[in-house]
């Protein structure tokens, strides 16, 4: 499943970039009609992603983790798989629950933002890899805009069985704001709002 926005100027949101070369967001780096805002709260990948992006003029980038509450959290760093201590991550699941042993000598507080702090009504397309916390961003009314696609990113497109937890207060969510649930050829999870395709704002192809 392809997607096309028909607007001059899109806004894109990225929540939990990872690097350059994880980024869902990389092929509207640089593109003029395209405002892309980046949250990315593992220390040393944002330091690596400033270095990047200082000189792309379409890119705002954070260094702040999205939750559903604001307070100093525990963020794990595992590289570009980094994960709120607190909230089970599917791929710490895979390693059998042993990456918070493994890296925690590398566990750093963190800064934690609810999104309504940065999103007024503009989102157009919103992109999660947030590993495990996906679903609250559809909590305490973080999310005011309705973005016309929303991707769960799964890692590594599902090969090692990456689940997302919680994932009931996501499909609720959906239900209520009239958006369909697909998958595109990554295996990645789209929230598609309807509304916008009836309203030929989108336009979805194979």
């Amino acid at each position: 499943m392809k997607f096309k926005i028909n607007k001059e100027k899109t806004n894109l949101f990225e929540i939990g970039v990872g690097d350059a070369f994880s980024s869902k967001s990389l092929p509207y780096w640089g593109n003029k009609n395209v405002d892309v805002t980046l949250f990315e709260p593992n220390p040393m990948l944002y330091k690596s992603l400033l270095k990047k992006t200082k000189d792309i003029n379409n890119i705002k980038l954070y260094n702040i983790g999205i939750f559903n509450q604001e307070k100093i959290g525990k963020l794990v760093c595992a590289g570009v798989t980094s994960y709120i201590k607190d909230i089970p991550s599917p791929i710490n699941s895979i390693y059998l629950n042993r990456l918070n042993e493994i890296f925690d000598k590398f566990t750093v507080p963190v800064n934690l933002m609810k999104l309504n702090s940065f999103d007024y009504g503009q989102i157009d397309l919103l992109i999660l890899g947030m590993e495990g916390a996906e679903f609250t961003i559809f909590q305490s009314q973080s999310l005011i805009s309705r973005p016309h696609i929303i991707i769960l990113n799964n890692y590594n497109g599902n090969n090692y069985r990456y689940t997302f937890f919680n994932f009931q207060y996501i499909l609720d969510w959906c239900v209520k704001n009239n958006y369909d649930i697909l998958q595109n050829e990554h295996k990645e999870i789209l929230l598609v709002n309807k509304n916008s395709i009836i309203n030929n704002i989108l336009e979805t192809y194979e």
